[in-house]
């Protein structure tokens, strides 16, 4: 018998799953940094505009922080609808980590090491911009699908082997970090050729298609399965010389003649990501304290006489 008034009881197994999402965090961060200073290297510039971009998703999201001291809006990923959600996790660490790098660059422009105060806020936006990282990877792998989570894996590794490397701390564990990001974009490279290969087919059927906006639609999608393919190719060439790094300070002589070859090439070519931005400044150093030691060594064996190195 009902009762009239009474509530529904909503069975669980009656609720439609969530839709899984989807949203290209390497080919957002390329095109947000081409575009907005890092082509010209000017941090100061993409710093501002992750800020104006963040405020604009706030408001648009309706992702609201109250009154008062500022906390951070708790982001429940059950309840995400919208993947540019997924943004601001991710243009929080852009904005942190380019607050980074412009105290780096500032302080190597006057001198060849920066002020303790300034090491400490680069140091502490480092940190802020791998706490971010690791927030982007939650929501990605709770909420999207596998080629996301994949992305966000190795964006996250990037930067917390980043802040590690910086730090000239635990070179172990920069390492791991940076090796973690390199297994990610692995992984996430089989997915790319994959769906390129998928893709391929797709494109050679839209030759067929008579409609042209279908043709036109599946042109757009294989292309994009091309671009994620150079992309992940680029991001393990980027990782390059920051492992060779730290395998040289973790003991590796051979990996510093590899480093140096590697850097003089991609300074030759033009290219160069966010982790050789740190590791040539780093390198310079590093050739000079060898250097150095070569040529104590050589005159402690000319002169007979054991020299102090440290």
């Amino acid at each position: 018998m009902d009762v009239d008034g009474a509530s529904e009881v909503v069975d669980p197994m009656d609720e439609q799953p969530l839709e899984t999402l989807t949203l290209s965090v390497l080919r957002t961060v390329k095109e947000a940094r081409a575009q907005h200073g890092l082509r010209h290297q000017d941090y100061t510039r993409y710093r501002q505009y992750c800020t104006r971009r963040l405020r604009r998703l706030y408001k648009s999201l309706k992702v609201l922080h109250g009154r008062g001291k500022y906390a951070p809006a708790p982001i429940e990923a059950g309840n995400v609808q919208d993947a540019r959600v997924l943004l601001l996790p991710l243009l929080c660490a852009e904005r942190a980590w380019a607050y980074a790098m412009e105290d780096k660059q500032t302080g190597q422009g006057q001198e060849s090491r920066l002020s303790r105060p300034k090491r400490l806020h680069m140091l502490k936006r480092l940190r802020k911009a791998a706490s971010s990282s690791s927030e982007l990877v939650r929501l990605a792998k709770e909420r999207f699908d596998r080629q996301t989570a994949l992305e966000a894996e190795g964006y996250e590794g990037g930067m917390h082997g980043t802040h590690l490397l910086e730090k000239e701390k635990d070179w172990n564990s920069a390492l791991s970090k940076f090796v973690s990001a390199r297994v990610a974009y692995t992984d996430l490279e089989e997915v790319a050729k994959e769906k390129a290969q998928e893709l391929a087919k797709a494109a050679a059927a839209a030759d067929q298609e008579k409609d042209p906006k279908a043709r036109k639609s599946k042109l757009v999608v294989a292309s994009e399965g091309m671009e994620l393919v150079s992309l992940v190719k680029a991001k393990l060439e980027e990782l390059g010389p920051a492992i060779r790094y730290c395998e040289y300070k973790l003991g590796d002589d051979g990996a510093l003649a590899a480093l140096e070859k590697e850097m003089r090439s991609k300074q030759k070519d033009g290219q160069g990501g966010s982790a050789d931005i740190l590791v040539a400044s780093e390198l310079q150093s590093s050739l000079m304290d060898a250097m150095h030691k070569e040529r104590l060594a050589a005159e402690e064996a000319d002169d007979g006489h054991p020299l102090v190195i440290e």
